[in-house]
């Protein structure tokens, strides 16, 4: 073969080695194991860098998943001990005061249910207002006043004295609102307040007493108070009169409490009187029911979550404990859907609540053996689940996530190791034709 057919094969070569690893320029033989190592090392570090990436995300699942069912499992074992509660603390049972007028507003916070009783309000409690006379905002009439003082006793034997220096530039606006701050200030137990009425631009004082009764009245006096009006009693202050069962009392308050644990607030005077009555309530008891569906359901969903031997255990424990109490469940308004959550019948809860099966269930009868084994079991469940350590929570979900991204990692990494000993033999094979070319040439 004659030199020049030599040095074309050589540049055929080359060309084809361009083209193959597309380098875009004729390719010198001393670089092929360069390419290769070059080729090789990149793509290790790539499918290394993929595996890490997998194996980081999957670390993270696991977290996430032991936070979350360590916290809707804590939230679960709370609403189980709160429905369990019994005596004072219990939520079943609970004896209410009812009112049939809005008049009167009763509530009974104690242990002997008192008998009904009824109740009239012939006038209730108020506080004492003094109003000063409209100014205009904007102007600097009390500029023209030669008295600048405020005088203010109250009943109880606090007194004050107010001087407000008053020169041309004071708009009557600003008089009023430093006599207010100077009030207040003092705190005898009355608030003053400035009163705007933008449409008129108007202002005027108002005083007014913190508690209501006659016990909280107060005097005003002095040359600036009588000025403004203020001096004036715009309401009286006035006591809370009240009959029960025909008895009158009087009160400073127009809310009364009573040493049995009765409380009564007025809200207006009373036509007829207000029949006060006493008997269960059982909307703490519901609601906590209610919460109690809401805390399963958000255990269930977070163990159902993930596929995951651990995960499903828990998820089976809890189908089970509610398919062993179904038909008791059933009758408070309780049942499981095929997805594995529970639901309510709110008409059936609420009769339950009312016939006392709903406290019966949740173990408020001492006869019944029902609530504390389905309460047993899923406090139990929770319980186990919010007290494992994160390092052992679930060691099967780390198990499958782990070996299923070390899986896909391992499985990417034989891939390109197939390839790299098919580019290996490729380049070898290539190379050692360019060993012969160059032999036979020099």
């Amino acid at each position: 073969m004659s030199y020049i057919s030599q040095m074309n094969q050589y540049a055929s070569y080359s060309n084809l080695l361009s083209s193959t690893f597309n380098t875009g320029s004729s390719f010198p033989t001393s670089g092929l194991v360069n390419l290769y190592s070059s080729l090789y090392s990149s793509s290790k570090a790539k499918t290394n860098q993929s595996s890490s990436s997998q194996l980081n995300s999957s670390s993270q699942a696991v977290k996430d998943y032991i936070t979350d069912i360590k916290e809707t499992s804590e939230e679960l074992l709370s609403a189980v001990k709160g429905l369990n509660k019994k005596g004072k603390d219990s939520l079943f049972g609970t004896i209410n005061a009812k009112s049939n007028d809005s008049a009167v507003s009763a509530s009974f916070n104690g242990e002997d249910v008192p008998d009904d009783f009824e109740v009239g309000v012939s006038s209730v409690a108020k506080k004492q207002v003094n109003q000063s006379t409209a100014l205009k905002a904007n102007s600097s009439s009390l500029y023209q006043s030669k008295e600048h003082t405020v005088n203010i006793t109250t009943k109880d034997g606090k007194t004050a004295s107010f001087y407000i220096p008053v020169n041309v530039t004071s708009s009557n606006e600003d008089v009023l609102n430093k006599l207010a701050d100077k009030i207040n200030d003092k705190k005898l137990g009355i608030t003053a307040s400035v009163e705007v009425n933008e449409k008129k631009g108007t202002v005027s004082l108002k005083l007014t007493s913190k508690e209501t009764g006659t016990d909280n009245e107060f005097y005003v006096s002095g040359g600036l108070a009588e000025e403004l009006g203020i001096n004036k009693v715009s309401q009286e202050a006035q006591n809370a009169v009240y009959t029960i069962d025909g008895d009158t009392y009087e009160s400073q308050s127009n809310t009364v409490k009573f040493d049995n644990g009765v409380s009564l607030t007025f809200n207006k005077t009373t036509d007829e009187n207000a029949e006060i009555t006493f008997g269960e309530d059982n909307t703490k008891a519901i609601n906590a029911t209610r919460d109690f569906v809401n805390k399963f359901n958000d255990f269930a969903d977070t163990a159902y979550g993930l596929n995951d031997s651990g995960a499903l255990s828990l998820a089976k424990k809890l189908q089970s404990a509610v398919r062993t109490y179904s038909s008791s469940l059933s009758k408070i308004g309780i049942s499981m859907n095929k997805s594995g959550y529970l639901e309510i019948d709110e008409d059936k809860m609420k009769k339950a609540a009312e016939n006392g099966d709903l406290a019966k269930f949740f173990g408020q009868d001492s006869k019944s053996n029902i609530a504390s084994g389905f309460s047993r079991r899923i406090e139990t469940i929770a319980a186990n689940a919010a007290s494992v350590p994160e390092s052992t929570l679930s060691q099967g979900a780390k198990k499958a996530l782990n070996n299923t991204n070390i899986s896909s990692a391992s499985s990417s990494y034989d891939l390109s190791n197939t390839k790299f000993s098919s580019y290996q033999m490729n380049v070898y094979n290539r190379y050692s034709m360019a060993s012969m070319l160059f032999d036979a040439m020099f």
